[in-house]
C-alpha cells in the first residue's frame, strides 16, 4: 500500500470505511462481517476468502517455517526435532500440569 503512495487513511475515505477497518483487513482480523468490510474489499478489488480457523492458520504457519529451514536431510531433521523438544518447557503452565496427569493415569 505505501509502495502505491496509499496510506490507511486514504484508502478508508475512498472505500467510505473508517481506518480501523482498513487496519483490521489488513492484518488478518476477521471480527466481523459488516457493511464497512464489504465496501472495503470491493473497492479493493480483493475477493475474500474463508479463513483456516486460527489452530489451522498456526499449523499452517509452523509447517512452513519448518519448511523454510528443514535442507531435507535426516541429519538436520534430528537437529530441528532436538531444538522444538528443547524448547516444550516453553507450553503455558496448563497444558503441562494437563500433560503431567495424563502420564500419571497412563
Amino acid at each position: 500500500m505505501v509502495r502505491r503512495g496509499l496510506s490507511q487513511t486514504r484508502l478508508a475515505k475512498l472505500a467510505r470505511v473508517s481506518q480501523s477497518t482498513v487496519s483490521r483487513v489488513l492484518r488478518g482480523v476477521r471480527d466481523r462481517h459488516g457493511q464497512a468490510r464489504h465496501r472495503l474489499l470491493t473497492y479493493a478489488r480483493i475477493e475474500e476468502t474463508i479463513q483456516d480457523s486460527s489452530a489451522e492458520h498456526g499449523v499452517k504457519r509452523v509447517t512452513s517455517a519448518f519448511s523454510r529451514i528443514w535442507d531435507g536431510s535426516d541429519e538436520h531433521a534430528t537437529a530441528i526435532v532436538n531444538v522444538i523438544d528443547a524448547l516444550a518447557g516453553l507450553k503455558p503452565a496448563h497444558d503441562r500440569e494437563r500433560e503431567r496427569k495424563r502420564g500419571r493415569h497412563r
